[in-house]
């Protein structure tokens, strides 16, 4: 495979949908036991952010229960492998837990997202104390970034000049590292053209390189 041919280590989003049990399991199933020899593949990521992308309001034993058999399921075919979840922040823990996720190691995304009382860094420093102070299960940085649209902030998401997202990459890479991660990931690796209604047709610049591999 390209993964194993350039020496990197893949985690794996296969995500959940949780209304539909039987297919699910049976698809965690299939693919954690195609995929159990690969060398390459680091962990299996059970769902991501859950929070906005469930289909459901839950209990935290709800939740606990569906990432237990996703886990559980996994394990089976796939022991060799890791698990993980892609979570948010503190606004989870009614629901979903990360202390009562069945899984090796948590994965957190933490952004620098303006807040009406709070600067940008402070309550992505907010964020990160929280999880210092209340998670013990081994954790990694599952998504961070900074966007390089100046003057365009949809959906309250922070930008800057390339300048600035430098300054935050090595801010919050030493920020991580003290609070305890295993791991640190950057979103994403290339400049996307996603594309958003208003006045931010090309709102995704978060990569390491742009369009124009500059």
């Amino acid at each position: 495979t390209y993964s194993e041919n350039a020496g990197l280590r893949v985690i794996l989003l296969i995500s959940a949908v949780e209304t539909q049990p039987d297919n699910q399991h049976n698809y965690y199933k299939k693919i954690s036991k195609a995929l159990a020899s690969k060398k390459a593949l680091f962990a299996y990521d059970v769902y991501n952010e859950p929070i906005y992308f469930d289909r459901g309001n839950y209990t935290k034993r709800e939740t606990q229960n569906f990432v237990k058999n996703y886990n559980n399921i996994i394990k089976n075919e796939s022991p060799n492998h890791l698990t993980t979840i892609g979570l948010t922040h503190y606004k989870i823990v009614h629901e979903w837990d990360p202390e009562l996720m069945d899984v090796d190691f948590l994965s957190f995304h933490a952004y620098p997202y303006w807040s009406k009382n709070l600067s940008l860094l402070e309550r992505f420093e907010s964020k990160l104390y929280w999880i210092s102070k209340n998670i013990n299960k081994p954790w990694i940085v599952g998504e961070t970034g900074l966007n390089t649209v100046v003057e365009c902030d949809p959906m309250n998401l922070a930008s800057g000049t390339k300048e600035n997202q430098l300054e935050f990459m090595t801010y919050s890479l030493n920020k991580f590292r003290s609070a305890g991660a295993s791991g640190y990931s950057w979103w994403n690796y290339q400049d996307s053209r996603i594309k958003l209604k208003g006045d931010c047709p090309h709102w995704d610049r978060y990569g390491l390189i742009n369009s124009k591999k500059d």
